[in-house]
């Protein structure tokens, strides 16, 4: 009998930076242990079961508040409201994707960062593409021996080739009588530009300037990349995108951040220390 497949892994490392993550600090101070034990309970639930992500759909949502109050039985156990209402304060201070969770899934850059080091030698493992955050370059940089590596090379390898399959047909079917004598025409690939997601030019000048950049260092700017980038812009007011770019710029880092946390980040840039995964979360 083959042996049952399995995704998730039976142990994570846990940081001992985990719990003075800054982005914990609201949710400490509005529901104390709770906001800590609910954000372990999460990681705890995600990497059993399927490893890199959390199904959170209306259907299953009493059934993951519940497991996680199984963690928290004694005295002063939480009501199950509650549970979810601090699930929501951890996905509205990123220590969860919001991109993510508005799709019902529980993930984060941080922890795909850990599953994807935690498996490194297995041969066989299914990933869904539509929920994994890593590009290719960021699974390098963690280790290129990986087969979520190869698989996802192989991933957008057929969808070229399915892309290519389609405007082939799409020609085929076009009557020889139209077609053209001279050079025929060839289509290329618009890169996308600032003007398609912002009004403000300087932003938009700032913006196609870092994805030149980014370019440039062979970091690509995948359809996904600059969802993520833009989504991420869009948080913070126009002054502070402008700022947050213009250093993103200057010290040719592959992500965007905020404002405040700008100079930290140069510090661990220049120092190269730091948590290893901290530009992923």
């Amino acid at each position: 009998m083959a042996r049952p497949f399995k995704n998730g892994i039976d142990y994570f490392p846990f940081d001992v930076d985990l719990l003075n993550d800054r982005k914990l600090r609201k949710p400490k101070m509005k529901y104390g242990y709770l906001a800590t034990m609910v954000y372990i309970a999460l990681l705890v639930l995600i990497y059993k079961d399927k490893g890199y992500y959390l199904d959170y759909s209306k259907e299953v949502q009493d059934d993951v508040h519940l497991d996680i109050l199984d963690f928290l039985q004694g005295k002063h156990q939480p009501e199950i409201e509650t549970v979810g209402e601090v699930i929501q304060d951890l996905v509205a201070c990123e220590l969860f994707s919001r991109d993510r969770y508005s799709e019902a899934i529980i993930t984060s850059y941080r922890l795909q960062c850990v599953y994807y080091k935690a498996v490194t030698e297995r041969k066989r493992i299914e990933i869904n593409w539509d929920i994994w955050l890593l590009d290719e370059n960021e699974m390098r940089e963690l280790g290129s021996s990986n087969s979520i590596l190869s698989n996802y090379v192989n991933h957008i390898k057929n969808g070229v080739n399915r892309s290519n399959n389609k405007v082939n047909q799409s020609k085929s079917t076009q009557s020889k009588g139209k077609e053209s004598k001279g050079k025929e025409s060839k289509e290329k690939y618009i890169a996308p530009t600032g003007s398609s997601f912002f009004t403000d030019p300087e932003i938009i000048s700032l913006f196609d300037e870092y994805l030149a950049i980014r370019k440039k260092n062979k970091q690509q700017n995948t359809e996904r990349a600059i969802k993520i980038l833009v989504n991420r812009l869009n948080q913070w007011p126009d002054p502070e995108k402008k700022q947050s770019l213009e250093n993103a710029i200057v010290n040719t880092w592959k992500n965007v951040y905020p404002v405040n946390e700008d100079k930290q980040k140069s510090k661990k840039t220049k120092n190269d220390g730091g948590n290893p995964f901290e530009e992923f979360i």
